[in-house]
């Protein structure tokens, strides 16, 4: 466990963090946090009620500063997103960094963080509705009172749960890729960027600033699912250089006759986890782009591709 933050004051300054945040907001969550079990859980209206004087807002964001670095309180508080970077720091320190090899893995390992945060508030949930159905701790109820329960009340809790958490994994998925950029070595801001909303494609990668003419290649990032929202934002992107990658789980999105439709978008590769790539379709694997490169490519290939883009303005060509 680490130490109470009031003695660390001096290094998390050096950090960039406040003096004054740490002592007003910093050490109230510590004395809150640190007597709980590893398992233990409190909501975080429990914490905000601690801060009367200031706005919910404000309390969030102080708590997402003290849990990028306490992160071993992160499942302790139910229902609470920290930052996207701070799971992505707790898998690190389980798994190591985050490679081209890894990414799935990795993508697994904070997806597990993510639901202990969740799943305790489907179970309060559940539980809520069930209350009076419950005769030795088994459930006894009527099928369509039940699907009735579900359908509703479930749904609507289930639709506005989902809103945050589509928020941060579509963000996470998107810190792990550049995570992955970053221990290979590229520099973020100058050798890559996240473009934020409304703009072509997710990431950009730059071709090194030393080149004649700079090139820039359009990254669409996708979770588990392809469907028709990655073809669109691969159409979406008014670019000649441009790829897509995502944790792609079924490889069934990607037979012969879904390939010739992500090919209409013109991308010049499309980066899939190494199982879901091995288990592609033959057709689909010899598919190729208007460059004459197989238009499929395992996660292993990425960060490379990514470095010799930065240096060369080019993939290295995979056959």
């Amino acid at each position: 466990m680490n130490n109470p933050p009031l003695t660390r004051i001096e290094e998390l300054v050096k950090a960039g963090f406040s003096k004054n945040n740490i002592k007003k907001y910093w050490g109230r969550f510590y004395l809150i946090l640190s007597v709980l079990d590893s398992h233990e859980q409190i909501t975080f209206d429990t914490l905000r009620k601690k801060f009367s004087d200031v706005s919910e807002d404000t309390v969030k964001g102080h708590l997402k500063e003290f849990l990028s670095e306490y992160t071993e309180y992160v499942v302790n508080v139910r229902g609470f997103y920290p930052k996207p970077e701070t799971i992505i720091k707790i898998a690190e320190i389980k798994n190591g960094p985050v490679i081209s090899t890894n990414l799935m893995q990795m993508n697994f390992e904070c997806k597990d963080v993510v639901d202990n945060i969740t799943m305790p508030l489907h179970k309060d949930f559940i539980d809520t509705l069930i209350k009076d159905k419950t005769v030795n701790n088994k459930v006894v109820i009527d099928k369509k009172e039940l699907i009735s329960l579900m359908y509703d009340e479930y749904r609507d809790f289930t639709r506005e749960t989902d809103n945050g958490l589509s928020s941060i994994a579509g963000r996470l998925n998107e810190e792990l890729i550049m995570k992955a950029l970053e221990n290979a070595g590229m520099d973020r801001g100058k050798d890559y960027v996240s473009t934020g909303k409304n703009s072509e494609g997710d990431i950009w990668v730059y071709q090194n600033a030393k080149a004649k003419i700079r090139k820039t290649l359009y990254i669409e990032v996708k979770s588990y699912h392809a469907r028709e929202r990655f073809l669109r934002g691969l159409h979406d992107i008014n670019q000649e250089e441009k790829i897509g990658i995502g944790f792609f789980r079924d490889p069934s999105e990607f037979n012969p006759e879904r390939t010739k439709s992500l090919l209409t978008a013109k991308p010049i590769a499309i980066y899939l986890p190494c199982d879901t790539y091995k288990k592609l379709h033959d057709d689909s694997k010899r598919m190729t782009t208007t460059r004459q490169e197989k238009v499929y490519r395992p996660f292993s290939l990425f960060v490379e591709d990514m470095k010799n883009y930065n240096k060369h303005g080019a993939l290295k060509p995979f056959s």
